[in-house]
Protein backbone atom coordinates (compact mmCIF):
# COMPACT_ATOMS: atom_id res chain seq x y z
CA UNK A 1 0.00 0.00 0.00
CA UNK A 2 1.60 3.18 -1.00
CA UNK A 3 1.43 6.65 0.73
CA UNK A 4 -1.74 8.40 0.65
CA UNK A 5 -2.03 11.78 -1.88
CA UNK A 6 -4.23 14.57 -1.58
CA UNK A 7 -6.73 15.42 -4.55
CA UNK A 8 -8.52 18.93 -4.45
CA UNK A 9 -11.82 19.80 -5.26
CA UNK A 10 -13.09 23.60 -6.22
CA UNK A 11 -16.82 23.76 -5.43
CA UNK A 12 -18.97 26.90 -5.84
CA UNK A 13 -19.43 28.70 -2.83
CA UNK A 14 -23.16 28.82 -2.55
CA UNK A 15 -25.45 26.34 -0.64
CA UNK A 16 -25.42 23.50 -2.80
CA UNK A 17 -21.48 24.08 -3.14
CA UNK A 18 -21.50 21.82 -6.82
CA UNK A 19 -18.09 20.48 -7.86
CA UNK A 20 -16.63 22.85 -10.54
CA UNK A 21 -12.97 20.84 -10.74
CA UNK A 22 -11.51 17.78 -8.82
CA UNK A 23 -7.92 16.95 -9.59
CA UNK A 24 -4.42 17.32 -8.03
CA UNK A 25 -3.50 20.72 -6.76
CA UNK A 26 -1.70 21.99 -10.15
CA UNK A 27 -5.22 20.93 -11.89
CA UNK A 28 -7.33 22.59 -10.30
CA UNK A 29 -4.94 25.89 -10.19
CA UNK A 30 -4.83 26.08 -13.85
CA UNK A 31 -8.81 25.35 -13.72
CA UNK A 32 -9.77 28.58 -11.89
CA UNK A 33 -6.59 30.23 -13.14
CA UNK A 34 -5.32 31.10 -9.84
CA UNK A 35 -1.55 30.36 -8.53
CA UNK A 36 -0.54 27.34 -7.01
CA UNK A 37 0.26 28.65 -3.73
CA UNK A 38 -3.68 30.11 -3.52
CA UNK A 39 -5.30 26.81 -3.68
CA UNK A 40 -2.66 25.42 -0.53
CA UNK A 41 -3.77 29.14 1.40
CA UNK A 42 -7.21 28.36 0.30
CA UNK A 43 -7.67 25.00 1.86
CA UNK A 44 -4.89 25.93 5.00
CA UNK A 45 -7.22 29.45 5.68
CA UNK A 46 -10.58 27.55 5.05
CA UNK A 47 -11.62 30.78 3.39
CA UNK A 48 -15.46 30.79 2.30
CA UNK A 49 -14.94 31.86 -0.70
CA UNK A 50 -17.48 34.20 -1.48
CA UNK A 51 -15.64 36.92 -3.28
CA UNK A 52 -13.83 34.18 -5.87
CA UNK A 53 -17.53 32.39 -6.41
CA UNK A 54 -16.01 29.17 -5.14
CA UNK A 55 -14.32 27.05 -2.39
CA UNK A 56 -10.96 24.67 -2.72
CA UNK A 57 -11.42 21.45 -0.13
CA UNK A 58 -8.68 18.42 0.33
CA UNK A 59 -9.91 15.08 -0.29
CA UNK A 60 -7.24 12.55 1.35
CA UNK A 61 -7.19 9.46 -1.14
CA UNK A 62 -5.22 6.08 -0.74
CA UNK A 63 -2.46 5.38 -2.83
CA UNK A 64 -2.78 1.78 -4.37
Amino acid sequence: MGAPYNLYMATTADELELPLCVGKAEEVARYLGVPLSYIYQAVCRQKSGTIRGYRVFRIKEDGE
